[in-house]
């Protein structure tokens, strides 16, 4: 996207302290990543192809430019580009060019993405997870 055509982030649609919704929209997100079929539009995402055990195991590759890069370790909490929500929407719906991250934009819902983001910024947190109930063990 440029300037020209900057990206239209859907509106977060989930309450201010609502764990209940949260914990959904979660549980969603996780069947996106990991391209459960049991999503309930049957969506698949699939990101565990490149973030294996959500990143703690992935393989190295090389990017556009023959560096050497390893898909990010989410558990970790360390975001390059940002740990806004927002910076976080961006990287799923756009990818990240020549790092060999896809963009999610024209294949998942502005809902759909919210909920990647709300899994994914959740996995670097051990209290979190449990209170969503995300098991990646």
């Amino acid at each position: 996207n440029s300037a020209n055509n900057p990206i239209k982030v859907a509106t977060y649609q989930l309450p201010e302290n609502d764990l209940e919704k949260l914990a959904a929209s979660v549980k969603r997100g996780q069947q996106l990543f990991t391209g459960d079929p049991a999503h309930p539009n049957g969506k698949k995402a699939n990101c565990v192809s490149c973030h294996t055990d959500f990143g703690r195991q992935a393989k190295f590759r090389f990017d556009d430019w023959g560096t050497l890069v390893r898909p990010n370790n989410f558990a970790a909490g360390v975001f390059r580009g940002g740990k806004r929500p927002v910076d976080m929407y961006y990287r799923v719906h756009s990818g990240i060019n020549g790092s060999g991250m896809i963009n999610y934009g024209s294949v998942l819902t502005g809902d759909d993405i919210w909920d990647v983001v709300n899994f994914v910024y959740n996995l670097s947190y051990p209290g979190m997870r449990e209170t969503l109930k995300i098991k990646i063990n």
